[in-house]
């Protein structure tokens, strides 16, 4: 079927483009630019072709570079391959993505994805903008045939997006590819500050101011609220392929984090992870412990501290069956940990000062039901 988004010429009318104020613009040869079609057109030469260098009216204009208006934005488009909502941290996943988070708590959540339910055709789709039959990309790349639509070859006529906006010069757009395995990656991705814009120079942010340091004992996440236990999910091993399962509710003046681990396929950890929180770190300025009051299982716990670097800390603490106590765990005492909770030797010890999300894990293989109700995580100093 033919794509009625296409001209005769190959090229693609721009979204809610007008005809007249883009023949407004007019190229340095005095002939009209179309952005209103994308690509835009090479503007033909008008005039006396000759066919030697040396004929005195051999003349042409000069090759000139097309300009982003004023005004336009830069465009970034990040894709990801075979990685879903449940990957990110922004959705509950178990990949650190701390700008995301940042993005989403102000409200900017973008879920309305309509995938191809494979690799290759969904990159195909989301690098031209277009159907991945359209593009040749019927299915992957390894079952391609020469029937339409299946070639795994893009069509010349559908470029790319990026080499749309390239030829077309209103934005300057980038295209990364971000190839993953087990769903697990780590993505930074700037500031959250307003959108650049093409003619402007960037500048650096303003430094962070520093935090006043704590005086005596400060709440850091107060379970007690049912509201705050709703901003708490959990991530388990199924994402890595276990069987181990954990909710998080609220119940017994706290937040209830109980399930089931299941040692099967190599799995073996549960984990409820508290919302992003950059607060944190300037109540817990000056601390010389974190303190957790639960009612434990006589199982051992883990207390997982965030401070947007690329590792962790984690501290363990070994719980009394029945027993509604505080569990003291001093700052020098939590550990290092990359993403599968692996040390980290060469990182610094722990600031609390910049603490911005605190999570509650079980694992080290610790099979059957489990449940902690931890009613506060607050601090001495």
């Amino acid at each position: 079927m033919a794509d009625s988004s296409v001209q005769p010429d190959g090229h693609q009318p721009a979204a809610g483009s007008n005809v007249a104020a883009a023949q407004s613009v007019v190229a340095p040869n005095g002939a009209p630019v179309r952005r209103d079609i994308l690509p835009i057109p090479d503007v033909k030469h008008v005039g006396l072709t000759t066919y030697d260098a040396k004929d005195p009216d051999t003349k042409y204009p000069p090759i000139t570079t097309l300009r982003p208006p004023k005004g336009a934005p830069n465009v970034l488009i990040v894709l990801i391959d075979d990685v879903g909502f449940g990957a990110s941290s922004a959705f509950g996943g178990p990949s650190n993505t701390p700008v995301a988070e940042r993005l989403a708590a102000a409200g900017l959540k973008l879920t309305r994805f309509h995938t191809t339910a494979l690799c290759s055709p969904t990159r195909q789709a989301l690098l031209t903008g277009r159907n991945h039959h359209s593009v040749g990309m019927g299915g992957v790349t390894e079952i391609a045939t020469s029937a339409p639509g299946n070639s795994s070859i893009r069509p010349k006529e559908k470029a790319p997006i990026a080499e749309t906006l390239r030829l077309q010069r209103r934005w300057r757009a980038r295209t990364g590819l971000a190839i993953t395995c087990l769903a697990v990656l780590i993505v930074s991705c700037g500031n959250t500050g307003r959108i650049a814009r093409a003619d402007e120079p960037t500048t650096a942010p303003d430094a962070p101011r520093p935090s006043a340091p704590a005086v005596g004992p400060a709440v850091l996440v107060d379970l007690g609220d049912p509201a705050a236990v709703a901003t708490w999910t959990t991530v388990n091993d199924p994402v890595m392929g276990g069987r181990s399962t954990s909710t998080v509710t609220f119940g017994d003046g706290g937040l209830v984090f109980s399930g089931n681990i299941s040692l099967d396929n190599n799995g073996g950890f549960a984990s409820a992870r508290g919302p992003l929180d950059p607060e944190l770190g300037r109540r817990a300025t000056g601390a010389t412990s974190l303190r957790v009051r639960a009612l434990g299982d006589g199982k051992t716990y883990v207390l997982k501290v965030e401070t947007g670097q690329p590792w962790s800390y984690i501290q363990r603490f070994s719980t009394e069956a029945g027993v509604r106590r505080t569990y003291d765990l001093p700052i020098g005492g939590f550990q290092p940990v990359g993403m599968f909770l692996d040390p980290v030797p060469s990182a610094p010890p722990l600031d609390p000062s910049i603490i911005s999300r605190v999570s509650i894990y079980i694992l080290d293989k610790q099979e059957g039901p489990f449940q902690l109700i931890v009613s506060a995580i607050d601090t001495s100093s």
